[in-house]
């Protein structure tokens, strides 16, 4: 499909599925929607199962009534870091970090937004991406709400998903920030498997 120019640099085009070979991934999902035991709600790294960081979240506080966890922001940060590279994921005011090897530049961001066998919806909005030089000159790439990521499974059975990818117009960016706001809901009245509502970054590089 043809690419769009974002509002304010770079382009952004939605895709079927994740493109593999992604430095790091920024992962978010419903997990057990708690701050303790040993199931996750965030992870920064290469992957998402053993090279990675993890954190703990409350999406929603009761979910007798169904899962809302209103509007949450979230942060993707990757940069240089020394003679390798650090990415900082950020959700509810709290940063985790993984650092990983080096890289030359910045290629390109994948977003994807998914709901994996219940009714429910993965939802974005106020979706950027600041894509940023050595110098620290750059380029953002904002993506209106009409055409953000968003997961809508309208049946409970299967997988439903939305995805984009988002390229800098420019060259030789080092850095890359991105930017959104995130909301996950579930018809259910009981936790459904971690993996049910998920929100996945994807930063690639050369």
């Amino acid at each position: 499909m043809p690419s769009s120019s974002s509002s304010g640099g770079g382009a952004y085009e939605p895709i079927d599925d994740i493109s593999p070979g992604w430095k790091y991934v920024g992962f978010l999902r419903l997990g057990n929607n708690s701050l303790s035991g040993n199931v996750w709600e965030y992870c920064v790294g290469a992957d998402t199962q053993t090279n990675c960081t993890t954190g703990d979240f409350v999406w929603d506080p009761d979910i007798t009534d169904g899962i809302d966890s209103d509007w949450k922001t979230i942060k993707l940060e990757v940069a240089p870091s020394g003679s390798g590279s650090t990415g900082k994921l950020t959700l509810g005011g709290v940063p985790i970090e993984n650092s990983q090897g080096g890289y030359t530049r910045i290629t390109r961001v994948q977003i994807q937004a998914k709901v994996d066998g219940i009714i429910g919806q993965v939802s974005t909005q106020n979706v950027s991406v600041d894509f940023t030089r050595a110098d620290d000159s750059g380029e953002t790439a904002a993506v209106p709400n009409s055409s953000a990521p968003i997961g809508d499974n309208t049946t409970g059975s299967g997988t439903a998903s939305g995805a984009i990818q988002i390229n800098p117009s420019g060259q030789n960016f080092v850095k890359a920030s991105i930017f959104a706001q995130v909301r996950l809901v579930g018809h259910v009245t009981t936790l459904p498997p971690p993996n049910s509502l998920t929100l996945g970054i994807y930063v690639f590089v050369a």
